[in-house]
């Protein structure tokens, strides 16, 4: 199941990389997945600007982003994905719930 999540999280990714920031809370619905956050960004090579390499996920009214799926909830007040390497960032309070299983920690 953390696959399937990781895999909808690469996919919403893909499809949001370009796009400018929004300072409104939006939400977003992949595969069965709800997304909410109020501003998407990229994220930009250091070496070369104009390669965007990642997004990013925020929420700016103090609140953590939100990925609900209809088994697993995850909830990070930062979360970026590396499209280079494939890869998750979740940052601060980060809470990972499944069934009965909760995971919380500060990264």
């Amino acid at each position: 199941n953390y696959m399937r999540v990781l895999v909808i999280l690469v996919i919403v990714a893909a499809g949001l990389l370009g796009h400018p920031a929004t300072a409104a809370s939006q939400s977003l619905t992949v595969a069965g997945c709800v997304i909410h956050f109020s501003t998407v960004g990229d994220i930009v090579d250091p070496k070369d600007t104009a390669t965007v390499v990642g997004v990013q996920w925020r929420r700016s009214d103090g609140l953590p982003v939100e990925v609900r799926c209809p088994d697993v909830q995850i909830y990070a007040q930062e979360i970026d994905y590396w499209s280079r390497d494939e890869r998750l960032e979740l940052r601060g309070q980060v809470v990972f719930q499944q069934g009965g299983t909760r995971i919380a920690a500060e990264l």
